[in-house]
């Protein structure tokens, strides 16, 4: 491909007709053939270089928009869209050949039909992520291609270096003093994104919302043989009780199983038991009884357990999570909620913390007649780098997460500073090992209940 002379700053980065040069399919289409292919958490700067003239300028964010804009358009024709709503994006299947692997290129354009649904999805997707990556890279202006990672490549835009283990408000003050103008000039939206559990509060939604749906009665007899299953194959349970338990009593059972620390790994369901069984417990709950259990959950509490929306970290320094979100919408800096949890907790979460609700996304459970059916019908448990790709209208400036299983892709896209909350070892080793160490350890001194039971007001 030959490049027309760079224009300026605003044309690179908003890929002017005028600055960026038509795409060559029949020599671009080559370096192309990568998208969906690589590690993201690992992609350089020099993977994003499609014309392969070693530089990132108008040419490789117009080509890479170009093809997003095809896979797009072939998608539409067939009823299909990379919404979130259509369902989450979980990523290129493992072992699957190149997504572009029947794109061809006749008489000089370039040809889709031939791709299957999910190969047009990849494509779309993730060409549309690295034409923006592009044009964060070169928000200064045509860049070399360098080997270095994409991640955090707009750290430049803030006041202060943060490594490795930093203060609760240092965070507060990235956020109010990072620079902003060259983003929005360039029409790129400044965003960050949060998971919610052990990352904005303090432990397991999962207690409080199950002692509610048993406080208001909501479980039906339905759902007893799941329970009855489960339970009957912990450790020390006494099995003929169990038999004849209501669901509504096996499910006070399982909650102080689940809350008790004193008991053995043997004795008590896993997280992930716990997630699914409440999942069925939700059978034949109506939409509307859901999202006031949700709400009752953050904002009364059941049974032992408080309000959920006093367990919000919060720090001696005055820099909590609540004041964090707080700071971002000020400046102008969209905060969003990515959670493994069930969408309407999600949803409830996002309320809770000033967050627009359209801007959180949770697993998603299936819906008939206005009733929940019992079912997962997408999880975003390991696939959050890949939702934040589909979902996030560019890189996030900010990304927050406790777990290096569920979290360590979504904090990997941040252009920026991403945020290891309570960072535990696992979490630290995989960011050197796979991320070259940009990852932040921060710790938060208790939660807003915990700090007002101090003294603090």
């Amino acid at each position: 491909m030959t490049l027309r002379p760079f224009c300026s700053f605003a044309a690179l980065v908003l890929a002017a007709a005028a600055c960026a040069p038509a795409v060559d399919w029949s020599k671009d289409l080559a370096r192309l053939k990568n998208v969906g292919t690589d590690d993201p958490a690992r992609r350089s700067l020099a993977d994003l270089d499609v014309t392969g003239d070693q530089r990132l300028d108008a040419g490789d964010a117009t080509a890479l928009q170009a093809l997003a804009d095809q896979a797009q358009a072939e998608l539409k024709k067939r009823g299909k869209s990379t919404a979130v709503a259509a369902g989450l994006y979980h990523g290129p299947k493992e072992k699957a050949a190149p997504a572009l692997t029947a794109a061809v290129v006749k008489d000089g354009a370039l040809y889709l039909g031939a791709l299957a649904d999910d190969d047009l999805t990849v494509v779309a997707i993730e060409a549309r992520w690295r034409a923006l990556q592009v044009r964060m890279a070169a928000l200064d202006g045509p860049t070399d291609a360098k080997p270095e990672a994409f991640g955090g490549v707009l750290l430049p835009l803030f006041p202060a270096a943060l490594h490795d283990k930093v203060e609760p408000a240092d965070i507060c003050k990235a956020v109010e003093g990072v620079r902003l103008e060259k983003l929005k000039g360039a029409g790129l939206a400044p965003v960050a994104v949060f998971d919610f559990d052990s990352t904005v509060v303090d432990g397991n939604i999962m207690d409080p919302v199950l002692a509610v749906l048993i406080e208001r009665k909501l479980i039906r007899d339905a759902a007893n043989p799941k329970l009855q299953e489960l339970l009957s194959k912990l450790s020390g349970i006494d099995r003929a009780a169990v038999a004849n338990n209501s669901a509504l009593k096996n499910a006070t059972l399982l909650l102080s199983l689940w809350s008790d620390a004193t008991l053995a790994e043997a004795a008590k369901p896993s997280a992930k038991d716990m997630f699914y069984l409440i999942v069925t417990m939700l059978a034949g709950v109506s939409t509307a009884e859901g999202a006031a259990a949700a709400a009752a959950t953050f904002t009364t509490g059941a049974l032992r357990f408080a309000a959920y929306r006093t367990q919000i970290y919060d720090d001696h320094d005055g820099c909590g999570m609540r004041r964090v979100v707080r700071l971002l919408n000020e400046r102008g800096i969209e905060p969003h909620l990515l959670s493994a949890t069930f969408d309407l907790l999600a949803v409830e979460a996002a309320r809770q913390l000033g967050i627009p609700t359209d801007r959180a996304v949770g697993s998603v459970l299936e819906v008939k007649d206005g009733h929940y059916t019992g079912e997962v019908k997408d999880s975003a448990y390991y696939t959050k780098g890949a939702i934040v790709r589909q979902w996030l209208e560019a890189p996030p400036l900010f990304a927050f997460g406790d777990s290096a299983r569920s979290d360590f892709s979504m904090l990997a896209e941040a252009a920026g500073l991403g945020f290891m909350i309570h960072g535990r070892p696992d979490f630290v080793a995989r960011s050197k090992e796979e991320a070259g160490g940009r990852l932040v350890a921060v710790e938060f001194d208790g939660t807003e209940a915990s700090l007002f039971a101090e003294g603090r007001p």
